[in-house]
């Protein structure tokens, strides 16, 4: 199997590289320079990537979630969906299961059709406003750009976060971006 390791820093990607080839000497570990040139990481069978890469390349990953562990260090709530998550501090021994269940996922769940994973913008119980922040927070954009782009303060960005959060009953930056990007919200 190949893990590609997608926008991680150059010290999460070679603690992983050297913990996935101890531990799994049999894998392909793909360190891509992420030049426009450099497309060797999307043949991977597994991707652990961070929140940027994956919404920078939203439209790559969006059909191979099933292939995904997200490398975030906010604090995520295990409910049991949606897109697994390790934290760059977990023991060896819960990246080693991270990493066993990477592999496990990648290649026996059932790919879904695009179309049978959105969820149409229209049909969330969210306002126009709360749209326009889950989309620039999704691409990345801090909460001071968001009211800079948007005109409204800080403190309003952060306040329709919450909602947004309430409403869908997501939690944490990851969770908002897998959340947009599988609805294409975007």
């Amino acid at each position: 199997m190949t893990i590609s390791l997608v926008g991680l820093s150059t010290l999460h990607a070679l603690g992983l590289h050297a913990l996935i080839k101890e531990s799994h000497p049999g894998n392909h570990v793909i360190i891509p320079a992420m030049s426009a040139s450099d497309e060797t990481w999307q043949s991977a069978d597994g991707f652990i990537v961070s929140a940027t890469a994956l919404a920078s390349y939203a439209p790559f990953f969006m059909p191979r979630l099933s292939q995904i562990l997200l490398l975030s260090s906010a604090p995520v709530l295990e409910s049991g969906r949606g897109l697994p998550v390790l934290s760059p501090l977990a023991s060896r021994t819960e990246i080693l299961a991270a990493i066993s269940r990477l592999k496990t996922t990648a290649k026996a769940l059932p790919r879904k059709s695009h179309d049978d994973m959105l969820l149409k913008a229209e049909a969330l119980p969210l306002t126009r406003r709360e749209l326009d922040v889950m989309r620039l927070t999704a691409r990345g954009a801090a909460a001071k750009e968001v009211a800079s782009q948007l005109g409204i303060s800080v403190n309003t960005v952060l306040t329709h976060r919450k909602n947004i959060t309430d409403k869908l009953g997501i939690h944490g930056t990851p969770a908002l971006i897998y959340f947009a990007l599988k609805h294409q919200i975007l």
